[in-house]
């Protein structure tokens, strides 16, 4: 049997446990921040130092960061691409496609850190360009997902191609505008 102090403190416990338990907690962080680089430092250091998160999601937050427009032009990517499920996935291939078209090689895996520094500005420009209304590009992959859809035996099957693999499938299309 408890004494009533015994109880007294045992119910204050109990109900700070159960506090603890059930009230939501938001970790804050305050920093000074000067520019769209220093949020993305901020950004990177918070989500790449606990949860695990994706190398390509950083990318992606990053890539929004500096091409607000991101998620709408790249809307505009999976549209002319018909096959791209995701815009994770019409940021890769047009992220493919601007690193070697600036002589960069390949950009696989997206990592935040193809962001910084002097090769940011030209990427994203890039981006930009391969996504605008009029791209001769965006046109051309267009034209050669339709082209695999209406001609190939698979045609709208081309949807079950894993994501991975389509920008090896239109990266043969964008070079040369599909015979019809």
């Amino acid at each position: 049997m408890l004494t009533p102090e015994a109880a007294s403190i045992a119910v204050d416990r109990l109900q700070r446990l159960i506090h603890a338990w059930l009230d939501p907690v938001i970790p804050v962080l305050r920093a000074t921040v000067r520019e769209a680089s220093d949020v993305l430092e901020v950004f990177s250091r918070t989500n790449l130092g606990g949860v695990q998160v994706e190398g390509a999601d950083v990318y992606f937050a990053a890539v929004k960061t500096f091409w607000h427009e991101a998620e709408s032009r790249l809307d505009r990517v999976q549209l002319a691409a018909l096959f791209l499920p995701t815009r994770m996935d019409a940021l890769r291939l047009v992220s493919r496609l601007a690193s070697r078209g600036l002589g960069q090689g390949d950009l696989l895996p997206l990592r935040v850190d193809r962001l910084t520094g002097r090769q940011r500005e030209p990427l994203v420009h890039a981006l930009q360009e391969l996504t605008a209304q009029t791209s001769v590009v965006l046109a051309r992959v267009g034209a050669c997902a339709a082209w695999l859809r209406d001609n190939s035996e698979l045609g709208y099957g081309l949807r079950l191609v894993t994501a991975d693999l389509w920008d090896e499938v239109l990266g043969v299309g964008v070079g040369q505008q599909p015979n019809r």
